[in-house]
């Protein structure tokens, strides 16, 4: 991760994921072919649903559309191996809503 994220996340490590999440999308935006921020956007999104509120389904669909892309994107493959297994633990998020 670069420095500028690394910051980010260290002075944002105190607030709620659903604050960064929302800083990842706005960087997604412009550059969506990020697959490590598509990953990390994916957990945030997870971590958000963990702890819990009224957009649950919502933020595993945005789960889910970032780890598929992060997935396809990836070339690494320790990445695509973590979007995989995001990908199942979110369909099964899913399939309990």
């Amino acid at each position: 991760m670069d420095t500028g994220f690394l910051h980010l996340e260290e002075l944002t490590k105190n607030r709620e994921p659903a604050f960064l999440m929302e800083i990842y999308e706005n960087y997604l935006r412009q550059w969506p072919a990020d697959a490590k921020r598509q990953l990390r956007y994916a957990n945030l999104c997870l971590e958000a649903v963990e702890k819990g509120g009224k957009d649950r389904r919502e933020r595993l669909l945005k789960a889910r559309q970032a780890a598929a892309l992060a997935r396809s994107l990836s070339t690494e493959k320790e990445d695509s191996q973590e979007a995989e297994s995001l990908l199942k633990r979110i369909l099964e998020e899913l399939g309990s809503v």
